[in-house]
C-alpha cells in the first residue's frame, strides 16, 4: 500500500477511534481493522470511559489480529483454540434441540427433447490448383577413382 494512502487512513482510523464515538461504532470500525494492512499502526486518540461489555468480547474475540488495542484495554485476546472449545461446548447446549428432518431430495429434471437441425446444404466452388514454375537442374560431373583389380 502506498505510504500517502496508508498513513491517511492510520490518521483517520486514529481519529475515529475516541471517547466521544459509542461501543457499537467501536465495534464496527474494529472489525473493519481487524482485516486491513495497517492494523498495527493503529493507536486510538482516546478510549471510552466505559467500554460496554460487547465492546470489550468483541475486543477479546478480534484480539488475536488487533493485539495492541487488546493490550491498550487490558484485555488478554482469545486465542483461535479458545474461540474452538467455548463453540463446542455452545454446540453441546444445542443438543437438547429436537433433530431436523431430512429433506427429500429432489429428482433430477428430465431431459427435454428437441427436434433435430436441418442445416443448409454448403455450395462449394471448384478449386484449380495453381499452375508451378519448375527450374531446370543441372548435374556436375562426379569424377570416380580407378578400381584396383581383384584377385579373386
Amino acid at each position: 500500500m502506498p505510504p500517502e494512502l496508508s498513513d491517511g487512513l492510520i490518521k483517520m482510523t486514529n481519529e475515529a477511534l475516541n471517547a466521544d464515538v459509542s461501543s457499537d461504532r467501536w465495534i464496527r470500525i474494529l472489525d473493519a481493522l481487524a482485516f486491513s494492512p495497517i492494523r498495527a499502526r493503529v493507536v486510538p486518540v482516546s478510549l471510552p470511559t466505559k467500554p460496554s461489555s460487547e465492546l470489550t468480547k468483541a475486543i477479546a474475540q478480534m484480539g488475536s489480529r488487533l493485539p495492541e488495542i487488546a493490550h491498550i484495554f487490558g484485555i488478554d485476546p482469545e486465542s483461535p483454540s479458545q474461540r474452538r472449545k467455548r463453540r463446542a461446548g455452545e454446540k453441546k447446549q444445542r443438543k437438547d434441540r429436537p433433530k431436523a428432518t431430512k429433506k427429500k431430495p429432489i429428482s433430477p429434471t428430465p431431459p427435454v427433447e428437441t427436434a433435430p437441425v436441418e442445416t443448409a446444404p454448403v455450395e462449394t466452388a471448384p478449386v484449380e490448383p495453381a499452375p508451378v514454375e519448375t527450374a531446370p537442374v543441372e548435374t556436375a560431373p562426379v569424377e570416380t577413382a580407378p578400381s584396383e583389380p581383384s584377385d579373386q
